[in-house]
């Protein structure tokens, strides 16, 4: 993942600090999630998937875990 902005990332159980043009490599199979922490900044993210993820994988994969979140917050 390339990074454009702030913010904090957490890969396992590690969390990093995110600044403008950081790289993080997220291997196959560790949670990982990246948070925007400014109030005035746009976080952008460009992700790579090697090898390659289909994009209806991609999206029903993360509209899953969207749904978990957010029913997480209403309990």
């Amino acid at each position: 993942m390339y990074f454009l902005g702030r913010g904090e990332a957490t890969l396992g159980d590690e969390k990093v600090k995110i600044e403008n043009d950081l790289v993080v490599l997220a291997p196959k199979g560790v949670e990982h999630e990246a948070r925007n922490t400014s109030d005035t900044e746009t976080l952008k993210v460009f992700c790579v998937f090697i090898p390659p993820l289909k994009p209806t994988e991609l999206l029903a994969k993360a509209a899953q875990i969207r749904r978990e979140k957010i029913q997480d917050n209403l309990q």
